[in-house]
């Protein structure tokens, strides 16, 4: 027989666990965003897949462009300011333009 159950096979790697499969990207992703809630706005994900995750990075990598280029590079984020709940998604005032 073929492989068992929760196996995936994915362009000729063999066998992956689908937990493993699915997990990594979300996870990358996931602690990628929290570089972007730190202010780093200059982080990309760089992985390259030929599927709907290289789409969700190559998404991510073009929205932190688009932070970098609006807010500048990596911003301390003040600790004043809410980490969680509706507080914490107000988005950031837009710079002033520079002389």
């Amino acid at each position: 027989g073929g492989p068992g159950p929760g196996h995936r096979g994915r362009g000729g790697r063999g066998d992956v666990p689908l937990g493993d499969w699915f997990a990594k990207p979300i996870r990358l992703v996931s602690e990628s965003m929290g570089e972007l809630a730190k202010g780093r706005f200059d982080h990309r994900i760089n992985e390259h897949r030929k599927d709907e995750f290289g789409e969700l990075f190559a998404a991510y990598d073009a929205m932190a462009q688009a932070l970098e280029q609006r807010y500048g590079g990596p911003r301390p984020r003040p600790s004043t300011l809410p980490t969680q709940g509706p507080a914490a998604m107000t988005p950031l005032p837009a710079r002033p333009p520079e002389a």
